[in-house]
């Protein structure tokens, strides 16, 4: 359930204090997760190793890395 949750969290953008929990130990375990991109379909990547496939595309086509940051 946890699992579902935070994938969804990711997909659709919530954010900590839309939720509530900003300034929470919750928001702190959350940040742990290390998701630090989004891509224009709800990828994600944590910015570490290979970039993904998306990102190469987006930023070819002249987008910034700093676009998708979260």
């Amino acid at each position: 359930m946890i699992a579902e949750i935070r994938e969804k969290v990711v997909r659709y953008g919530i954010t900590a204090k839309e939720l509530g929990l900003a300034g929470t130990r919750a928001m702190a375990r959350s940040a742990g997760s290390g998701i630090r991109y989004r891509g224009p379909n709800g990828e994600i990547w944590n910015g570490k190793g290979r970039r993904p496939d998306w990102l190469k595309q987006a930023t070819s086509a002249g987008r910034n890395k700093s676009d998708f940051a979260i």
